[in-house]
């Protein structure tokens, strides 16, 4: 199974998708843009974003990330 998605910040929506609908982990994942250095080693990306391009959610603490999702 391939998932695909357009942009990966923390790669937390992928990991859901694949938690819920693939337990047994059997899957690859895939990214157009990678804003940060990816974790999982499950998911590959076609680009990597560089500094000059931070993450719009780089000054939420982490509780407000948790709520927002990201």
């Amino acid at each position: 199974v391939l998932l695909v998605d357009d942009v990966y910040t923390t790669g937390g929506s992928m990991e859901r998708y694949r938690d819920k609908h693939f337990p047994n982990n059997a899957c690859c994942g895939a990214v157009l843009f990678a804003r940060n250095k990816i974790t999982q080693p499950w998911i590959g990306s076609l680009f990597q974003l560089n500094h000059y391009f931070p993450t719009p959610f780089a000054g939420l603490s982490k509780e407000e990330r948790t709520i927002l999702d990201v």
